[in-house]
């Protein structure tokens, strides 16, 4: 089943898959356990997330980029790019232009 399109035109599901593959290969990088990201009754969510059978919510995100020490920017960054060979530097300087096209336009 697709995940829901909306006016991005991405799919929820591949976000979601790139999301939760970002945050396992983080923590496998850096060593660390579910528990070490959080509390005990909350590890068979980042499992089931890493798993792609649950979804994130940006205030998860935000909440486990700070045991992952990664800004939720940079998990972002490196997320966004899987699969389509762009670098997260790339996706990056893609987001800074259009942040200056935003301030340009009075934003």
């Amino acid at each position: 089943m697709q995940g829901n399109t909306k006016n991005t035109g991405i799919s929820t599901n591949i976000c979601v898959r790139k999301i939760a593959a970002t945050i396992r290969v983080v923590r496998l990088v850096r060593g660390l356990a579910y528990g070490d990201l959080v509390p005990i009754n909350a590890r068979t969510n980042i499992s089931a997330l890493e798993r792609e059978k649950i979804d994130i919510t940006v205030d998860k995100l935000i909440e486990l980029s700070t045991p992952l020490k990664l800004d939720p920017m940079a998990l972002i960054a490196i997320s966004t790019p899987l699969g389509n060979d762009e670098t997260p530097e790339a996706a990056l300087e893609r987001a800074r232009l259009e942040l200056d096209r935003f301030r340009l336009e009075g934003g």
